[in-house]
């Protein structure tokens, strides 16, 4: 079964690496099997967010109109969605979030509650989303519309799954609050290194991995606890491989 996403937002000419970033976005949420995301792609993806300032924008209309047409439908492209989503949300920094509430993208999610509930996993997974969003930055001024929606969404009477804390606080910590720079919320105690290691080895549940090369990695990273990126790419990738598990849509 194939699936189309259309991501023509306006008609100046789109630069070459978006027209490549677009390809990479449809591939990573329509692929023949749906049983795992593929997290390669997705780190792609986010570093073609971040080159170009139109990155932002064209990946939350491209994601958020697939999310649209395969919500109701196909839950398993829109499972990928939601992951990649999520993805791009702690690994795309200030600037995704910061459009995410400039533009009508919040509408659009708000759409999507209003329209279901779909499939479970998927209904679920959409409001997981929300609500961690709206708690992590519940206090930071420019990400308000974010709470707001959450808020709404509550007094609206929907009910909102369960959320771990540390999905909260790691969402929180890829973005500093405002007046602290950056490099500053990057900067962790090496002693929390072990900790974040080994949560990954115990969220790193799918066989189809390579595990062994997947574990080589962590091996150097213990070894050079100072790489902060690296770090915090293999924090988001056990994040999202335990949320992705717990939300996986059954046929």
């Amino acid at each position: 079964m194939q699936f189309f996403l259309c991501i023509c937002i306006c008609t100046a000419p789109v630069p070459y690496i978006l027209q490549t970033f677009d390809l990479l976005i449809l591939e990573a949420v329509t692929k023949e099997h749906f049983y795992q995301p593929d997290l390669a792609a997705f780190l792609e993806i986010c570093d073609n967010i971040k080159q170009d300032p139109n990155g932002p924008e064209i990946a939350l209309s491209a994601l958020l109109e697939q999310l649209e047409q395969s919500a109701a439908t196909y839950p398993e492209s829109a499972s990928l969605t939601l992951t990649l989503l999520d993805f791009c949300f702690k690994n795309c920094g200030y600037q995704f979030l910061f459009k995410l509430c400039r533009g009508d993208y919040l509408k659009k999610l708000k759409n999507l509650i209003e329209h279901g509930p779909y499939n479970l996993g998927i209904w679920n997974r959409l409001l997981t989303l929300i609500k961690v969003l709206g708690l992590a930055f519940s206090d930071h001024a420019d990400f308000q519309p974010i709470n707001a929606l959450y808020q709404e969404l509550l007094s609206q009477s929907i009910r909102f799954p369960n959320v771990q804390s540390t999905e909260v606080e790691l969402l929180k910590r890829m973005i500093p609050p405002l007046g602290i720079p950056g490099a500053l919320r990057l900067a962790q105690p090496a002693a929390n290194t072990s900790q974040f290691l080994q949560g990954i080895r115990e969220n790193l549940k799918y066989a189809s991995l390579n595990r062994h090369a997947f574990d080589d990695l962590l091996q150097n990273l213990a070894r050079s606890p100072s790489d902060s990126i690296k770090r915090t790419q293999l924090q988001n990738a056990a994040v999202r491989l335990q949320g992705f598990q717990k939300g996986q849509v059954l046929k």
